[in-house]
């Protein structure tokens, strides 16, 4: 792990870094344009950390997080309009992964699967829009990125994944980064800039490993055991109030239960 986590560095930290600066950069405008500007750079900052990778069927991954920018910058207002906008969007971006094997998708088991992850991707995404307004953004970066973090851990302890390890390793060392900014600058990040970087998109790299990879579905069913506490923080005992308290005490409910799966691969 610590190996591929120097190898993703050396590859991507450039971009990586370049785009936390300008996440640093863009926190001072107000917040409409902040969370649209750096939705944006995220999105692109994704892309430019992934652009060493020569696979065209990973390129989807790319252009999926420059999808999610355009919601953001998009904002639809009224929570029906919010709700079916998401919804296509969460559509487009399953399109968008699956198209070079839709043909290959067939029968009832891949519909059953199909529908299990369309739902996930909404689920986490309205988890996160909720947690938004009820824990500090800091709580909101590294709960998810457990799970980003958990997929790079099963995914090299398969036997590599190959191009899509390394997706997951730049969104990871992008998120690590954005982590230690929001740690001593929490108000320069925009949390709605984050939400669908901290939710769908983490759920179409488990689509990706499914159905590319041909990983058992419950294996990501576990590893989105985060979003639950996320979901549930405001009923879980003794969280401190201060940002840093919160995030490590749910960060550490939340590593329970993907321990526990992780131990046993």
């Amino acid at each position: 792990m610590l190996h591929f986590t120097v190898e993703v560095m050396l590859k991507a930290g450039l971009p990586v870094g370049v785009a936390a600066v300008l996440m640093v950069v863009a926190g001072g405008l107000k917040e409409a344009w902040r969370a649209r500007l750096q939705a944006l750079i995220v999105a692109l900052g994704f892309c430019a950390g992934t652009f060493f990778l020569d696979s065209q069927w990973i390129e989807a991954m790319s252009w999926s997080a420059v999808l999610l920018g355009v919601f953001v910058c998009v904002h639809p207002a009224g929570v029906g309009a919010r709700y079916g906008v998401r919804a296509l969007f969460v559509l487009a971006v399953g399109v968008l992964i699956l198209w070079p094997i839709h043909g290959s998708l067939s029968g009832n088991v891949d519909l059953r699967n199909l529908l299990a992850f369309f739902f996930l991707g909404l689920g986490t995404w309205s988890i996160a829009e909720r947690a938004e307004h009820s824990v500090h953004a800091l709580t909101l970066i590294l709960l998810p990125l457990l799970s980003a973090l958990g997929l790079v851990y099963f995914l090299l302890r398969r036997g590599g994944g190959g191009a899509l390890t390394y997706n997951v390793g730049v969104y990871c060392a992008l998120f690590e980064t954005l982590l230690l900014v929001c740690a001593f600058a929490p108000k320069r990040i925009s949390r709605t800039a984050l939400v669908p970087f901290v939710s769908v998109f983490i759920v179409s790299f488990m689509v990706f490993a499914h159905f590319y990879l041909h990983v058992n579905p419950w294996a990501m069913i576990y590893l989105a055991a985060p979003y639950l506490v996320l979901w549930f923080n405001a009923w879980i005992p003794g969280v401190p109030e201060q940002p840093m308290g919160e995030a490590l005490v749910l960060g550490a409910v939340a590593a329970l239960p993907l321990g526990y799966f992780l131990w046993g691969i």
